[in-house]
């Protein structure tokens, strides 16, 4: 027994000393003091907005070291609109990417706001500090804000802005007119599933970095990234595992019943992660619906019945990030379908399609291409929409025909 004491010590200090040894910053780890530094997290409600000039829009992203910044633009002679633009950007993105869709709203007679979610805007491991929770604040200081220059609101959303905005549309019918969806994040697509780090991977990471304090720091989006090659200021440089996982939990909230200002807090453990009402006890892989304990089938129909309010939906059969087929699903469950439409990039095969869709042939579209204008895109060299100006076109119509009364 004295023997097996002193090996376990010298074990003990051998670990020590290698775990002093390790580095604590560069690629894969961070300085100790970061820790649990938020000193430079922003969320909707702190990040610095920029006031764009109604008569230059164009020059509100000019500025390449303000592009990824929350803006407004407001109407000179009407602080306060009938419809009010609420634009929500998508993960690892930023506002800047509705640099070219933001003046159809304004030029049908709205007021237009971009929010930025927590975790935005600074760097890419500041998402391993946020959870959905801030997310959801994000979306509930956003409503208000623009209700404050609009007495009814029609949100867009890209992607996770687009899940924000379905929240918006499915919980909150009273304030809200209409939707614009860029595909909506309503199911991520399970060949994402199989590379991203397991969910509750991130969760341990997560807890063990705010509450033990024997490893070096290192963030749970750095065991899993995917590089992007183009607009690092206005986009972080790859995707957060833990930003994913956070997208995941948020996700499964659409089918709880309670209005967005009711959705409960959850409580971790270390055996996965513990919910309030119905929510999976684990979740093993994400965005992979089909590995969650619950299924995805109950969670992501639920609630798509009953929207009476008009929604453009943009959605590509070649995406790789969502799953196209849960967004259809949306899109035909819709009440109002004479006032809406759907512009769709189709990869040959036979689609269930609502009456009014274009239907656009341009080759493989992906997932952030649909906002990405070719004539218009300096810093974006990889993937862009060449049917943006035929998209963008129906959906200036589409906003005067239903809002600019």
């Amino acid at each position: 027994m004295k023997l097996f004491g002193r090996q376990r010590a010298v074990i003990t200090g051998l670990l020590t000393i290698f775990v002093i040894g390790l580095p604590t910053t560069g690629a894969g780890a961070s300085s100790s003091n970061d820790r649990n530094d938020k000193s430079q997290l922003t969320t909707a409600r702190t990040a610095q907005f920029k006031n764009c000039d109604p008569d230059d829009i164009s020059a509100c992203f000019a500025d390449r070291t303000q592009a990824n910044l929350p803006f407004r633009i407001i109407h000179k002679d009407r602080p306060k609109t009938r419809y009010v633009a609420l634009l929500l950007h998508g993960l690892s993105d930023s506002p800047y990417f509705y640099r070219d869709i933001a003046p159809l709203f304004f030029n049908a007679g709205m007021n237009v706001i971009s929010t930025r979610w927590a975790g935005h805007g600074t760097k890419s491991s500041d998402l391993s500090k946020v959870t959905y929770l801030n997310w959801l604040d994000d979306l509930k200081y956003a409503r208000s804000l623009a209700l404050e220059h609009g007495e009814k609101i029609v949100v867009a959303g890209m992607s996770m802005g687009g899940l924000g905005a379905t929240f918006l549309l499915l919980k909150r019918p009273d304030v809200v007119a209409g939707g614009v969806l860029f595909s909506p994040a309503l199911k991520t697509y399970s060949k994402i599933g199989q590379e991203i780090v397991p969910c509750t991977g991130t969760s341990v990471v997560r807890w063990i970095n705010e509450n033990l304090f024997i490893l070096p720091y290192f963030t749970p989006d750095e065991l899993y990234s995917k590089e992007k090659d183009y607009g690092h200021d206005v986009r972080y440089e790859k995707i957060s595992a833990a930003g994913a996982c956070e997208l995941y939990k948020a996700r499964m909230q659409l089918s709880k019943p309670q209005e967005l200002d009711g959705i409960e807090n959850p409580r971790f453990q270390l055996k996965g992660i513990s919910h309030h009402g119905g929510y999976p006890k684990k979740i093993w892989y994400l965005p992979n619906g089909d590995l969650a304990p619950d299924g995805d089938d109950r969670i992501r129909k639920a609630n798509f019945e009953g929207l009476k309010m008009p929604v453009f939906n943009v959605l590509s059969a070649y995406d790789m990030a969502v799953d196209v087929d849960v967004a259809l699903e949306l899109a035909n469950s819709l009440e109002n379908q004479e006032n809406s439409e759907l512009f769709f990039f189709t990869d040959g095969d036979e689609y269930s399609l609502p009456s009014n869709t274009t239907v656009a042939n341009f080759g493989e579209v992906k997932h952030a291409s649909v906002m990405l204008n070719p004539e218009n895109t300096p810093v974006f060299t990889t993937e862009v929409n060449p049917a943006f100006k035929e998209m963008k076109e129906r959906l200036g119509r589409w906003l005067q025909n239903n809002f600019s009364k």
